[in-house]
């Protein structure tokens, strides 16, 4: 399990650097931030099963998350996924997913101006906290 969660903190890395190393980037390449809006919106679903068939989860997300596991319990590991994700929309009323981003700001002399928005992958730490995994991933934040 731990090979696992290592893969998954090196998959979130690839695709969502944290904001200080973001902001360091921005920097050196010649550029000074004017600001950073921290906010978030959500994707609400009907259930897990609604969620997992999505095009955007089935196109973005599950290749990557699937290839994280083992291959021999990979189906086994998502219909247990489902399941929890299913039996959590009964208790909420449905299946919200926050998705926090921020938004950048800033400039290099009076020539160029940049706006960024850096909205992270779905935070495995989360999920798994809410479905009652027992192992945690690594803090990514």
């Amino acid at each position: 399990m731990d090979e696992t969660n290592d893969a998954i903190q090196e998959h979130i890395h690839s695709k969502c650097k944290p904001l200080d190393e973001v902001r360091r980037i921005i920097r050196q390449s010649g550029f000074e931030l004017n600001c950073v809006i921290h906010d978030s919106f959500k994707f609400r679903y009907a259930d897990g099963t609604a969620m997992l068939e999505s095009g955007m989860i089935r196109y973005w997300f599950y290749p990557s998350w699937r290839s994280l596991l083992p291959p021999d319990r990979a189906d086994v590991l998502f219909e247990e996924v489902e399941i929890r994700l299913n039996d959590l929309a009964i208790a909420q009323g449905e299946l919200s997913l926050s998705i926090p981003f921020v938004t950048i700001d800033a400039h290099c002399g009076s020539s160029y101006k940049i706006s960024l928005r850096l909205i992270p992958p779905i935070r495995c730490g989360l999920l798994n906290s809410r479905l009652g995994f027992q192992k945690q991933p690594k803090n990514i934040s």
